[in-house]
This record gives structure tokens, sequence and C-alpha cells, in this order.
């Protein structure tokens, strides 16, 4: 009789025709995942603008002074809103922790500060209403960001200033400069 053992296995084409598949949906699912962190970076960016938003108000409100949080300081004097500074009538903490690095989704420094002159190369102000007047020139709330991307920049500036005329990244809310994405909370009431 004539045997023949057969060897179990696959051959070269069926793992060949395996390895395209794989390599086919990899192809399709890793840029997914990329749109998906993109998107999750941008979500918590619009979040930390409206935590901070409602913090830098209910500050206010409670002390009748502008607030300040510094990533990479320490101390009650550059957390304001974290921190109790020994500020009269302060009610906080108004955010749960200090602001640090980590919240910047994009890598970068994440600073709250109440006077344009303290962020580099901002401009003249913000022109909130796209009407190519500077309507908050000085004492306020901004939130700043580095190491925004662009594009990512865009999409937060499309969030938070639809409607609003003008450039992009010079009018309404959002400013862009040199990779600094700032964000206009609140201005210093008169």
């Amino acid at each position: 009789m004539n045997s023949r053992t057969r060897q179990h296995g696959f051959t070269l084409v069926e793992v060949v025709i395996v390895v395209a598949v794989l390599a086919l949906l990899a192809g399709v699912v890793v840029p997914m995942f990329g749109t998906v962190s993109r998107d999750a970076k941008i979500a918590r960016i619009t979040q930390l603008y409206d935590q901070m938003r409602n913090s830098v108000q209910r500050h206010y409100a409670d002390t009748s002074a502008l607030a300040i949080e510094l990533s990479g300081q320490t101390g009650a004097a550059n957390h304001r809103l974290s921190m109790n500074p020994g500020t009269v009538g302060w009610k906080g903490p108004y955010i749960d922790h200090p602001i640090n690095l980590s919240d910047n989704p994009f890598g970068g420094y994440c600073e709250l500060h109440q006077q344009m002159t303290n962020v580099n190369n901002l401009g003249p102000g913000f022109d909130l209403d796209g009407d190519g007047t500077n309507e908050m020139v000085n004492a306020g709330q901004m939130l700043c960001l580095s190491n925004v991307p662009i594009a990512e920049a865009q999409e937060i500036n499309a969030k938070l200033d639809t409607g609003v005329a003008g450039a992009w990244d010079a009018s309404g809310r959002v400013k862009y400069v040199g990779g600094v994405l700032v964000l206009f909370l609140m201005d210093a009431p008169n």
C-alpha cells in the first residue's frame, strides 16, 4: 500500500495572503486611531476652556480679582484658582488641581494669564466680534497652550468662534501666534 503522509501547515501562498490582508486592515485601522486621538485632544482643550472660563468667573465673583495659574510654577501666588493665596473672599478651590503640563494634551505649557502683556507676541488685543476693533486690550483672563498644531488650533477655533468674521487666528476668542493657542476667557470688568 502506498501511504502518503499529509503534512499539516500553511503554504507560502496562504501565508502571503494572510499577511496582505492584515496589512490592509492595519492601513485602515491605524489612521482611525490617529483621528480619534486628535479629536480627543481637541475635546480636552474645549473641555478645559469651559472649565477655566467657569472657574475664573466664579473666582472673580468671589474676590473681584483676576486669577493666574502657571504650569511649572509652585505656590499659591502662581495658582490662585487651585490654592488659597490669602485673597479676601476666596471660596475655592475653583479647579480640582493646580494647572500643570499634563493639562495640555499637546505636551506644551498650559497657563492662565491676567494681562495681555504677559503673553509673548500676542499682539494688541482680542477682536471678539471680528469687526476689526480690539475689544479686549489689557486686563482679562486668557488660557495659553503651547505646541498646538495649526490644524488642531483651527478646529478649536471652529468650535469656539462659529460665525465670527475676520481671520480665524486673529479675531474672536481664539488667537494663534507661533504655535501658541490663546483662548479668551473673560474681560476684566470695569
